[in-house]
């Protein structure tokens, strides 16, 4: 999926309390470049999503909002699996605490999401897709 100018993008993380952590970002017009490569995209969804705070969860006793997605994780774009192997459309996302549970980065149709898997460390995502023109 390439997404489109306007579209807003959700990703759901799961953290070791088993709450659902979420953020949004909006694709902007700027973000897509000047070349038409999808690994330019990818990389500005990247930089914004890390940028991105998390959307406040009632009855946890804090407030998640106050939290950027970077403070939690490392999103590196173009890149897929435990090596970091490029690939463009790629998202690694690493957990910075051990204590986080890991995510495992899946489309579906509709938002991007985000969502748990059971052990490994390290994980990918593809944006699939051609380049936008």
């Amino acid at each position: 999926m390439v997404p489109k100018e306007g579209d807003t993008l959700t990703f759901k993380f799961k953290g070791n309390a088993g709450e659902v952590l979420t953020a949004s970002i909006k694709i902007t017009a700027d973000m897509f470049g000047t070349d038409g490569k999808v690994s330019t995209l990818t990389a500005n969804i990247a930089d914004k999503l890390a940028n991105a705070s998390f959307d406040d969860v009632a009855g946890t006793g804090i407030d998640e909002s106050k939290l950027k997605v970077s403070d939690l994780f490392t999103i590196n774009a173009n890149k897929k699996g435990k090596d970091g192997a490029a690939n463009d459309g790629g998202f690694q996302v690493i957990s910075k605490n051990a204590g986080l549970s890991e995510i495992r980065p899946k489309f579906q149709s509709g938002p991007l999401s985000l969502s748990q898997p059971r052990r490994p460390v390290r994980h990918s995502a593809q944006l699939r897709g051609k380049s936008p023109s």
